[in-house]
């Protein structure tokens, strides 16, 4: 169709009133996503942005992982410091070794009837007292004489290395030797340390024992034995411990 002149100018006219192609006003759902990149990347570099994220997501992982790192560290030492502290010492199985219990007239008794026992102030090697044993063979034949304390078996185990060991003064002997010794029931054994006689100032004594089973179960104890005429000694800090 060929349009008339007339009808040119009155279309003219109507793209100058509207400022653009005259055609049914939309809502123009497209032109906002277009708008909004836009003005996102107009404010700043897509490169620069994404290296700047980096670096500070490898700030933030650095710091992480070096807090983490010293406290086990720290925690371990802690560990390993409470472990090397714990120690223990040898238990002494002997009950009133130093004689210091005057009330304890159970522990410490006499092989024989013969002689006596007494718990002394003076002449001690450590602490208040001392055991102190004087005795006389009623007749003129020579008798076993001395002290002892029986052992609780269940604090032994058989087949195990124990010493006993103790401090004495042997100022009067007529004896054919007197003798620090384990034993059982009414026997020592053996190997037993001989005293030395005529002595005024303390020295110490060591033995080790070792029981079998059964030798535990007739009953065993430590003693200070010999066979005299006559006898006086001292005796102090006397200890029973398992060897290891």
């Amino acid at each position: 169709m060929k349009l008339s002149k007339p009808a040119l100018q009155l279309l003219a006219l109507c793209q100058l009133a509207a400022g653009s192609p005259c055609k049914p006003s939309s809502s123009g759902s497209s032109i906002v996503p277009t708008t909004t990149i836009e003005v996102l990347t107009s404010t700043a570099d897509p490169t620069t942005t994404l290296e700047a994220t980096t670096t500070a997501l490898s700030e933030v992982l650095t710091t992480s992982f070096a807090s983490t790192t010293v406290e086990p560290t720290t925690t371990a030492a802690e560990a390993s410091t409470t472990t090397t502290s714990i120690s223990q010492a040898p238990i002494n199985l002997i009950i009133n070794g130093g004689f210091e219990d005057v009330t304890d007239r159970s522990s410490w008794k006499k092989v024989t009837p013969d002689g006596d026992l007494l718990a002394v102030n003076n002449l001690v090697h450590s602490g208040n007292k001392a055991g102190y044993f004087n005795g006389e063979a009623p007749s003129s034949v020579e008798a076993s004489m001395g002290i002892k304390q029986d052992i609780s078996a269940s604090t032994l185990e058989a087949g195990k290395l124990y010493k006993l060991s103790a401090w004495y003064m042997l100022p009067q002997s007529g004896c054919f030797g007197l003798f620090l010794a384990c034993g059982y029931g009414e026997s020592t054994f053996a190997l037993k340390t001989e005293l030395t006689p005529y002595t005024m100032t303390y020295s110490q004594a060591e033995r080790t024992c070792s029981w079998t089973q059964d030798e535990l179960n007739r009953g065993p104890n430590v003693q200070v034995v010999g066979d005299c005429f006559r006898v006086q000694f001292f005796l102090d800090d006397v200890v029973l411990e398992e060897v290891v």
